[in-house]
């Protein structure tokens, strides 16, 4: 992907009252490939935490692969273990693709049609896979995250602070839309270096 940059910021926190947490912001990086995804375990806990832990390795063992071999390795590698909901963006060639499994938020530029996530959960029943192709340009920031944080907060708060530094909105979105009730996870990805 020469002379594209993605810039990401994350936070990832537990409940309130827990050490655990079964909330991930995962990055994963081949060649012409870059992943960056965001999962929210079933539940909460050490069991949860444990969910996550193998997803991400999941994610990282598939590097490279297309985007539904990653969903589906996920998928296999919960058989045993609590299920969890997954948005992802690949970015590949100046193009993000997008595919979500459950309820995961992104927040797309304002020029962008907000794709959308398919029902189910990975690990457990069935799920329905579907990705979008969307255009990749500099100066873009996209934000994905777990249901931890409110939509309805987070979106206002975006448009807000568009022009402020990831870490700033990041801090944020954790401060003012963060659900203490769940384990959140976000990441703002800023597109550096793309076709304009």
């Amino acid at each position: 992907m020469s002379g594209v940059r993605l810039k990401l910021e994350h936070r990832v926190r537990p409940m309130a009252g827990l050490s655990s947490c079964g909330d991930a912001v995962v990055e994963a990086i081949a060649p012409d490939w870059h992943f960056i995804a965001v999962i929210d375990a079933l539940g909460h806990g050490p069991e949860a935490e444990d969910s996550a832990r193998a997803a991400e390795a999941a994610i990282r063992a598939s590097a490279g692969s297309p985007l539904e071999t990653v969903f589906a390795a996920v998928h296999r590698a919960l058989s045993k273990r609590r299920g969890v909901v997954m948005g992802g963006l690949l970015a590949q060639a100046a193009t993000f693709t997008f595919a979500g499994v459950g309820n995961v938020e992104i927040f797309s530029p304002t020029e962008v049609n907000r794709p959308v996530s398919m029902a189910g959960t990975l690990g457990g029943g069935a799920y329905r896979f579907r990705a979008f192709t969307l255009p990749m340009r500099s100066g873009q920031r996209w934000v994905l995250a777990s249901d931890g944080l409110n939509a309805r907060e987070a979106g206002p708060l975006i448009t807000q602070l568009t022009t402020k530094p990831a870490t700033t909105l990041a801090d944020t979105l954790m401060a003012k839309a963060g659900r203490d009730t769940d384990d959140v996870s976000l990441v703002v990805i800023d597109v550096e270096g793309a076709a304009s």
